[in-house]
C-alpha cells in the first residue's frame, strides 16, 4: 500500500497503482500531519489536533489512540520493505 496525505486527509491506493486512490480520513478540520508506518507495515499512525490516530494499511480500523509517555511515533522510523 502507498499512504499519502491530499488536501490535508490521508488517502491509500496499492501499490501496483491498478485501482484509484481511496481517502481514508475525513477529519475536520482536514490537517493530518506526518505519516509514519509502523515497523511491521501494519499500521499508519500520524498526528492531528493534538492526538496520534492510526489506521490500518489498507484503510480500515481508523481510530484515535494514545502512546505510552516520552513514546512517538516518529520514532517506528521507515518501514521495511515488502
Amino acid at each position: 500500500w502507498i499512504a499519502f496525505t491530499r488536501e490535508g486527509n490521508v488517502w491509500m491506493r496499492n501499490a501496483s497503482g491498478d485501482t484509484p486512490a481511496r481517502q481514508v480520513t475525513d477529519l475536520s478540520p482536514a490537517d493530518v500531519g506526518r505519516l509514519v508506518w509502523s515497523p511491521d507495515s501494519a499500521v499508519i499512525a500520524f498526528g492531528h489536533v493534538d492526538a496520534v490516530w492510526v489506521v490500518n494499511a489498507d484503510g480500515t480500523g481508523l481510530h484515535e489512540t494514545s502512546l505510552p509517555h516520552g513514546a512517538s511515533p516518529t520514532s517506528w522510523g521507515v518501514a521495511p520493505a515488502r
